[in-house]
């Protein structure tokens, strides 16, 4: 059984899609050292707040 190339692109799209993840990423982040702590407060939640 043979993969076509549209459908390993489409595996290898899923999988970049999969690593470039924000919750991903952020782990990554924690894990090796780049990041200690996360603010309690976002962005998208301190707009709304003061929008009001």
């Amino acid at each position: 059984m043979s993969i076509s190339v549209s459908d390993e692109l489409q595996l290898f799209a899923q999988e970049i899609q999969n690593f470039l993840s924000p919750k991903f990423l952020r782990d990554l982040a924690r894990d090796v050292g780049f990041v200690q702590r996360t603010s309690k407060y976002q962005a998208k939640g301190s707009a709304a707040k003061f929008s009001k």
